[in-house]
């Protein structure tokens, strides 16, 4: 493809990524389904275990109340703090790993073929693949986020600063390895959200969408970080990264902060202190389990929160 149209062939290749992701990304809000209820492909027996397992979670039915919108969401997840914590969080965390997207420019002040450098900039990424699945199972087994989001980070802080004090080669890319484990604590951020803005369905949604725009904001940022004119030790670059990265574990503990509080409430709730929503979702949830509604609003007071 190199000089088709007069366009390089990596710009091809970024031009065939973008169409095919635009493209599969659009048919999704179509082929994907929303909620267990309405999903064709299930049947009656596998819909109500889906819905079963959700309500289990937390308690409540995944279910929006009458009339009900993303619109009405977006309300919500305005007057809610943990809303924009989560976003800055994850722009912080975006932006201090933008090193992903400009791996091979510090990789090449090593001092190797573009070939070799290439190669160089793959293989650390090896590693966090591997952790982050078994760090994954090991957070969903033990119902814990932040430890098994911001350990990771920390990781990759002691990598900056690695990278930041030399540039000796095997210590420099010793760092991109350390740098690169932050990634397996970061895969868990949006199952983060949906637990700590789990109903109503709506509110999570837009919840989620929001965090995630600010994600793609941060890496667009950090797409112009890695400047020219900073090399070959980029300095500037890897202490934004740095700061940012601290800056993501401050906003992770203060809505971890912010969950314990919610949750040494929730322990204290009455049932005439519900809303009228939060009724309706506990007594789907006590139907779909065949309970009563006393039963069912006991056991939401006792489930353990995700934090």
């Amino acid at each position: 493809m190199e000089g088709k149209l007069n366009i390089a062939a990596w710009r091809w290749l970024f031009f065939i990524e973008g169409i095919v992701t635009v493209t599969v990304g659009a048919l999704s809000m179509w082929l994907l389904p929303d909620y267990p209820h309405s999903t064709l492909w299930l049947d009656v027996e596998e819909r109500h275990l889906a819905q079963l397992r959700l309500a289990k979670d937390v308690g409540e039915a995944d279910m929006d109340s009458e009339g009900a919108s993303i619109f009405k969401g977006l309300c919500m997840v305005v007057k809610d703090a943990k809303a924009y914590l989560f976003m800055s969080l994850s722009f912080c965390l975006s932006l201090s790993m933008s090193f992903v997207v400009c791996l091979p420019t510090p990789t090449a002040t090593l001092g190797y073929s573009t070939a070799v450098t290439l190669l160089m900039a793959a293989a650390p990424w090896v590693l966090p693949m591997i952790v982050g699945v078994v760090n994954a199972w090991h957070s969903d087994l033990t119902g814990e986020r932040f430890f098994h989001l911001s350990i990771y980070w920390w990781i990759g802080i002691i990598g900056l600063v690695i990278s930041l004090s030399t540039m000796e080669t095997a210590a420099r890319y010793f760092s991109q390895y350390l740098m690169a484990l932050s990634f397996s604590g970061s895969m868990l951020m949006m199952p983060w959200v949906a637990n700590a803005i789990p109903r109503p369905p709506s509110k999570r949604s837009v919840a989620i969408a929001l965090t995630i725009g600010f994600a793609n904001a941060g890496f667009l940022a950090g797409s112009y970080m890695w400047k020219a004119s900073w090399s070959s030790q980029y300095h500037p670059s890897l202490l934004i990264c740095l700061c940012s990265l601290l800056g993501a574990t401050a906003f992770a503990f203060m809505i971890r902060s912010m969950q314990i509080w919610e949750y040494k409430r929730v322990k204290h709730l009455e049932i005439d202190d519900l809303e009228k929503d939060e009724r309706e979702r506990i007594e789907k949830a006590a139907e779909l389990e065949g309970i009563t509604f006393d039963d069912a609003f006991s056991r939401r007071r006792r489930l353990p929160n995700i934090y």
